[in-house]
C-alpha cells in the first residue's frame, strides 16, 4: 500500500468515527439500562474514543511523520520518541489542566468518586480525560474539506431528527412512557430540557455560519445543487430552532442572544479589524457591554441598590462610547464628530431606550400606543437618513436590540410589532447602505432574523385569534410555560432561589478547599456540609443534596480550585479563544470565516448557558466538539 493510500484508509476511518460520536450521542438512549440517557451515552463515546486513538498511535508509529511532510502548521512541531507531533498552541494549559486533575482527584475528599465519578454524571478524572482526547481529536484528524462535509452533516442531520421528536412531543405524540410530562417542556433525545435546549441552540449558529460559507464560497457560481443545499439547511434549522424554543431554558436563551450578537456583529465585519489588538479589545468590550446590559434588561439588576446601577449604567455607557469610536474609525473618517452628530446619536439612544426598554403600559391604550407610534416614526426617519459613522453605531445598536428583545415578542402585540420595526431598521441600514456585501448574504442574515421571530410568534397566533373572536382556541402548553418563564427572570433575579441559595453555599467550601478543591465530581458528596439552611424550603423540599451547583464556574473552583479554575478557563479557554480570534482576523476574506464563527458562537452559547447551568454528556461532547472543529478550520492548511 503507497503511503498517499494509507493517509487515506485512516483519514477515512478517522472520518467514520467522529461521524459515529456526532451521529450517536445526540440521539442513543434506552430504557434497558437504569440511567437512560447518560449511561449510554458515555459508553458510545467511551468506546469510539478508544478505537479512535488506538488507529491514531498505530498510524503515528508507521507513519512516524504524523503528515507533517504533507501539511504546513503555523505552530511548528516537536518530537517525542520519533513521532512528530503537529502543535495546535494549546500543549502547555492542556497538560497543565491534566496534572492539576490528577493532583486534585490525588487529595480528593472522596478519591473513588474523583476517579470514576458520582452516579449518573460520571464526570471523574476518566470522563476528565476522555473530553481531553476527543477535543484533540477534532482539533486535528479533521484535515480535508471532504471530511468537513461529512462531519457538518453528521451534526445537523441528527439535531434535525431528535428536534422532530421534540416536536412531535410538544403535541403529546411520544413512543415512550416518561415520568415527566414533555408537552410542557421537551427534551427529545437527552435526558432534560434544560440541556436538549443547550445543544440544539449550539447547532443553530454552526447551520447558519454553514449557509453564509457556501453563499460566499460559491458566489460566482450558478449551482441548483447549492441552492437547494442552502434551503434544506434552513428548513433544518427552522426545526432545530424551533425546538429550543419549546424547550425554552432561560439559561441557554441567554447564551443564544449573546452568541448571536456576536455572530451577526462577525458576519458584516462590524468589528474593529484594523490591527488584531482592536479586533481582540473589541470584542472583549462588546462582550462585557452585553453582559451589563443583560444584567438590567433581562434581570433589572439596576434594581437591586443604587450600586449595583451605576456600576451597570456606568459599563453600558462606556460601551456606548466605545462603539461609537468604533463606527468612526469603521467609516474611516479622520475628522471628529461635530456637536451635530453628537446630539443625533444622543437623541437615537433615547429613542431606542424609551421605545424598547421603557413599560409604557401602565398607561391606557391612548396613551402608551401614541407614545410608541411617534418614537417608531422618528426611528424609521433616522434609520432611512443616518449615514457615515452614525449609521454603523445605528447598525450595530439595532443587532444588539434585536437579540435582546427576540426573547418577548410574544408577550403582546406591541412587542410583536416592535420587532417587525427592529426587522424592518436591520433591512433599511444593511441593504441599503452596504454596497460591498454580497446580496443574498444580506438576504440570508434577514432571512433569519425573520425566522427567529415567526418561529416564537407562530404558536401564539391562534391567542390572538382567540382574543379577537373569542373563540376556543387553547395554546400549546409550551408557549404558556415560555411566557412564565420570561416572567420570571426578574422575580429570580431579585428575591433569590434554589440556584442562589447554591451558589451562597459555595463560597465557604470554596474558601476550604481554595487551592486545589475538594476532588472532582464531588459536589453531591460535599453538598451536605455546606448546605444552606435556606435551600430546602426554596427548592420545594424534594432534592436536598443536588449534584451540581448549577453554575460550571463555582462547580470547577469547588472541585479543583482556584489553579484548576485557572489552568481550564483561563490557560486553556482563554488560549482557545485567543487562537480563534486570532484566526478570524487572519481569515477576513476567507469564506471558512463563517463557520469558524459559528462553531465559535456555539461554544459561547455553551460558556454563558453554564453561569445558570451545567454540562451533561451530550452538552460537553458537543461544546468539545465545536471547539476541536474551531481550532481545525483555523490552522489546517486546507481550510485557507
Amino acid at each position: 500500500m503507497t503511503r498517499p493510500t494509507f493517509t487515506k484508509v485512516f483519514n477515512t476511518a478517522f472520518t467514520i468515527l467522529l461521524c459515529a460520536l456526532l451521529i450517536g450521542i445526540p440521539l442513543i438512549f434506552t430504557p434497558l439500562t437504569r440511567s437512560v440517557f447518560e449511561v449510554n451515552k458515555m459508553l458510545l463515546m467511551r468506546l469510539v474514543t478508544l478505537v479512535t486513538i488506538f488507529l491514531w498511535i498505530f498510524k503515528a508509529i508507521i507513519e512516524k511523520s504524523n503528515d507533517i511532510e504533507e501539511t504546513e502548521h503555523p505552530n511548528g512541531y516537536f518530537t517525542v520518541l520519533t513521532l512528530k507531533w503537529r502543535k495546535t498552541g494549546l500543549e502547555w494549559p492542556i497538560l497543565i489542566w491534566t496534572i492539576l486533575t490528577i493532583i486534585s482527584t490525588v487529595f480528593s475528599q472522596n478519591i473513588w468518586i474523583s476517579i470514576i465519578g458520582a452516579y449518573d454524571r460520571w464526570e471523574g478524572i476518566i470522563t476528565v480525560t476522555n473530553y481531553t482526547l476527543l477535543f484533540l481529536m477534532f482539533a486535528k484528524l479533521i484535515k480535508k474539506e471532504s471530511q468537513l462535509k461529512w462531519i457538518l452533516a453528521s451534526l445537523l442531520i441528527p439535531t434535525v431528527m431528535s428536534s422532530i421528536y421534540g416536536v412531535f412531543q410538544s403535541f403529546g405524540l411520544d413512543f415512550m412512557n416518561w415520568s415527566v410530562d414533555p408537552t410542557a417542556r421537551v427534551f427529545a433525545c437527552i435526558n432534560n430540557p434544560v440541556h436538549f435546549c443547550a445543544y440544539v441552540a449550539m447547532t443553530v449558529p454552526v447551520s447558519l455560519g454553514l449557509t453564509l460559507f457556501l453563499t460566499e464560497k460559491y458566489k460566482d457560481t450558478n449551482s441548483t445543487k447549492i441552492t437547494y443545499l442552502k434551503w434544506a439547511i434552513f428548513a433544518g434549522t427552522s426545526i432545530i430552532y424551533y425546538a429550543q424554543f419549546l424547550s425554552f431554558s432561560r439559561a441557554s436563551w441567554l447564551g443564544f442572544v449573546a452568541a448571536m450578537t456576536l455572530f451577526y456583529l462577525l458576519a458584516i465585519n462590524y468589528f474593529d479589524m484594523r490591527t488584531k489588538k482592536t479586533f481582540f479589545l473589541d470584542f472583549i468590550f462588546t462582550s462585557v457591554g452585553l453582559g451589563a446590559l443583560y444584567l438590567t434588561a433581562f434581570f433589572k439588576f439596576h434594581l437591586k441598590s443604587p450600586i449595583h446601577a451605576v456600576f451597570i449604567f456606568a459599563v453600558i455607557i462606556a460601551y456606548t462610547i466605545h462603539a461609537l469610536c468604533v463606527a468612526k474609525y469603521q467609516e474611516n473618517n479622520p475628522k471628529k464628530l461635530s456637536l451635530k452628530n453628537y446630539a443625533l446619536i444622543a437623541i437615537n439612544l433615547v429613542v431606542i431606550t424609551a421605545n424598547f426598554f421603557m413599560d409604557f403600559t401602565g398607561l391606557p391604550i391612548w396613551g402608551y400606543l401614541p407614545i410608541h407610534i411617534l418614537l417608531s416614526g422618528y426611528f424609521i426617519y433616522a434609520c432611512k437618513h443616518t449615514l457615515g459613522a452614525q449609521r454603523h453605531f445605528l447598525t450595530r445598536v439595532v443587532i444588539i436590540v434585536i437579540f435582546v428583545k427576540l426573547q418577548y415578542i410574544s408577550i403582546s402585540l406591541l412587542s410583536t410589532g416592535l420587532y417587525a420595526l427592529l426587522i424592518w431598521s436591520f433591512y433599511e441600514l444593511i441593504f441599503k447602505h452596504e454596497p460591498e456585501m454580497i446580496h443574498e448574504k444580506k438576504k440570508w442574515l434577514l432571512s433569519h432574523l425573520i425566522l427567529f421571530g415567526a418561529v416564537i410568534l407562530i404558536p401564539v397566533i391562534p391567542v390572538y385569534i382567540n382574543k379577537i373572536f373569542d373563540g376556543n382556541v387553547d395554546k400549546l402548553r409550551s408557549t404558556t410555560n415560555v411566557i412564565g418563564r420570561l416572567n420570571s427572570y426578574e422575580k429570580d433575579a431579585l428575591k433569590g432561589t434554589a440556584r442562589t441559595s447554591m451558589w451562597k453555599s459555595s463560597i465557604p467550601w470554596i474558601k476550604d478547599y481554595w487551592l486545589i478543591g475538594s476532588g472532582l465530581d464531588t459536589i453531591k458528596y460535599m453538598y451536605p456540609k455546606y448546605r444552606r439552611s435556606d435551600y430546602g424550603i426554596l427548592e420545594g423540599g424534594h432534592n436536598f443534596t443536588p449534584d451540581r451547583l448549577h453554575n460550571a464556574y463555582l462547580n470547577t473552583l469547588a472541585t479543583s480550585g482556584i489553579l484548576g479554575f485557572l489552568a481550564y478557563y483561563g490557560a486553556f479557554i482563554g488560549g482557545w479563544l485567543f487562537l480563534i480570534l486570532s484566526g478570524l482576523f487572519e481569515k477576513q476574506k476567507n469564506p471558512y470565516r463563517y463557520l469558524i464563527s459559528g462553531t465559535a458562537s456555539g461554544v459561547i452559547i455553551y460558556l454563558a448557558q453554564t453561569v445558570f447551568n451545567f454540562g451533561v454528556v451530550a452538552t460537553v461532547f458537543l461544546f468539545i466538539a465545536l471547539m476541536g472543529m474551531a481550532l481545525a478550520l483555523t490552522q489546517e492548511k486546507a481550510f485557507e
